[in-house]
């Protein structure tokens, strides 16, 4: 009695996901400065490195071909489950796993939105604004899925790059 195989697209979007929950946790222990800075952005190129391996993998699966409908569906799938573990994983972390640690994200995250405005220049109304709601909700789920959602959009143009570079029809060199 035969399983059904789980597809390679979905089997690399698991792992990635893996992934990117154990990079988080490692900016989780390395603590809140880490956790909120720039390292954080790695897990955008978790997330691309396992697209184009899955693609990889399936062209291979397929003899050396793959269309680029198949690429990108393949690659899109995997950055899908990816950037939603991303999303959601560290939203559960700081309101249900540990929410202590998310006290102390808060001024690690204050202090970040203060420079990083001051630098593009926003007045100091608008800072203080910012910083008031920042205190309040610093990980508001509505927000952080319409964050999601554009970076799908902008993940599926990656997709695409990666299906357009990795594809190859039958016939062709």
């Amino acid at each position: 009695m035969g399983g059904k195989k789980i597809s390679i697209s979905l089997q690399y979007g698991l792992i990635a996901a893996g992934a990117v929950v154990l990079f988080i946790l490692g900016t989780y222990w390395a603590g809140p400065k880490v956790f909120v800075g720039g390292t954080a952005f790695l897990t955008y190129l978790i997330a691309i490195a396992f697209a184009v391996a899955a693609v990889m993998v399936k062209k291979k699966a397929n003899g050396g071909f793959l269309t680029f409908e198949e690429a990108v569906k393949t690659s899109f799938v995997v950055i899908v489950i990816a950037l939603a573990m991303r999303t959601l994983f560290p939203w559960l972390l700081v309101n249900y796993i540990d929410p202590h640690f998310r006290e102390r994200l808060i001024p690690e995250m204050v202090a970040q939105t203060e420079n990083g405005y001051r630098k593009f220049g926003a007045s100091e109304d608008k800072i203080r604004e910012l910083v008031e709601s920042l205190r309040k909700e610093p990980f508001p789920l509505g927000p952080m899925l319409m964050d999601l959602a554009l970076s799908y959009i902008v993940f599926f143009f990656i997709s695409l790059l990666i299906a357009a570079i990795l594809k190859r029809k039958p016939g062709t060199k």
